[in-house]
């Protein structure tokens, strides 16, 4: 599982580059990351140098000023599973809910038979 800053990183670059190797600039992709994750250049290529080591991502060559790389499978596998899980957490609440309203349906129900039972009888 990668950390907040590495995963916006590499949201980032599966958005800019894709799976076609692709030169990018590392000033301009710092400018694009949100200004909350407080990320410098140093920082930034630390990361980039995590994800190629882990696979995410295959670098062609780098400088100091711009990057040539792809996504691998392993990026659309994680992306796609990270948003598959948040729809995963939105039905598990729809469930808790319904659970709740069919629980109190049967209590009121039972409460208005037992009413009537003893009206009748």
């Amino acid at each position: 599982m990668l950390d907040k800053k590495t995963n916006a990183v590499l949201e980032l670059l599966n958005d800019k580059a894709g799976i076609d190797y692709t030169v990018l600039e590392k000033q301009l992709l710092l400018q694009l990351l949100p200004q909350k994750l407080q990320l410098d250049m140093q920082s930034f290529c630390s990361i980039l140098s995590f994800l190629k080591e882990q696979g995410y991502i295959d670098i062609k060559y780098h400088d100091q000023e711009s990057v040539c790389l792809c996504v691998t499978t392993k990026t659309q596998n994680h992306l796609g599973g990270l948003k598959e899980t948040a729809g995963t957490k939105l039905a598990g609440k729809q469930f808790g809910l319904l659970l709740l309203c069919v629980g109190l349906c049967a209590f009121v129900g039972s409460f208005l038979a037992m009413v009537l039972f003893k009206l009748i009888f």
